[in-house]
């Protein structure tokens, strides 16, 4: 080989070799573009999969809440109708009570002997008073008698108090004195279910007869209430004194008084009746 045929020889090499490394750039950046590719379709799995959790839905525990149960206020005449059906249960009763010996007792009612009033005899409590009531308490019935509202629980049928006489024992955790609240008998005909359950001082005309009695407004000629005379029924015994001190007509007998008593479901059961002047 000549040098002329070298030298062809080389340039057909060098242009070769030119024309392969002109195209191995484009090869490279083909590849590096596949990879650049792969590498933003990875990311975009990556960036997927990396999607922040849904939040939990947060939960908010309430404070416990404790439902405070009141004890029902029940008035004497109403225990006695059904004492079973409070039996061990915690109550508020309203109830005349006196003093006797340095203790408070329950007792029906009273009557009045002169100016004074006196428990009633003639229907003795069966409900036996246990438990510590405060000096302050006691000094402050008026004569030994008055009315209480004492808080506590019932006892179940048993025999309690002196000489085992009494059926039932209310135990008492708290006591006050209550001061009968002083109505008419327009309001009391008119707010009947306002006035439920409250101890009660109003006043008006007695009319009794061997059915029942009612305290009414006015009454006619021979104890006959007018038309349109509001009244109210009275439940419970009457003390036979008050009974005889009034007016009658055959067997009606009516007159005016004074009444302290339990006003429940429509009717009220007189604690004490006095003759009115």
């Amino acid at each position: 080989m000549n040098l002329q045929d070298t030298v062809k020889s080389y340039h057909e090499r060098a242009g070769g070799c030119q024309k392969g490394c002109l195209r191995e750039p484009t090869q490279v950046g083909s590849i590096l573009n596949m990879r650049s590719f792969a590498l933003f379709c990875l990311l975009c799995l990556v960036a997927c999969s990396n999607d922040p959790v849904p939040a939990m839905p947060t939960i908010t525990v309430l404070p416990t809440m404790t439902v405070v149960v009141k004890p029902a206020v029940v008035g004497l005449p109403t225990l006695l109708d059904n004492p079973q059906s409070f039996v061990g249960r915690s109550l508020v009763l309203i109830s005349p009570v006196a003093v006797s010996s340095g203790s408070v007792q329950i007792v029906s009612g009273f009557h009045y002997e002169g100016q004074e009033l006196r428990p009633l005899k003639a229907a003795p409590s069966t409900v036996w008073l246990s438990g510590s009531i405060p000096e302050g308490v006691k000094t402050k019935l008026a004569s030994g008698v008055g009315y209480l509202k004492v808080r506590g629980r019932l006892g179940p049928p048993g025999a309690y108090g002196p000489d085992t006489r009494y059926p039932y024992q209310f135990t008492v955790t708290e006591s006050s004195i209550l001061v009968p609240d002083t109505t008419t008998l327009i309001n009391l005909t008119t707010n009947s279910h306002a006035l439920n359950d409250v101890l009660l001082n109003v006043s008006g005309t007695l009319l009794t007869t061997k059915d029942g009695a009612i305290l009414t407004e006015q009454t006619g000629s021979g104890g006959i209430p007018r038309n349109d005379a509001r009244q109210i029924k009275l439940h419970g015994l009457l003390e036979p004194q008050i009974v005889q001190r009034l007016a009658s007509s055959g067997d009606v007998h009516y007159g005016p008084v004074n009444v302290v008593g339990w006003w429940h479901d429509g009717s009220l059961a007189p604690f004490v009746i006095q003759s009115a002047p």
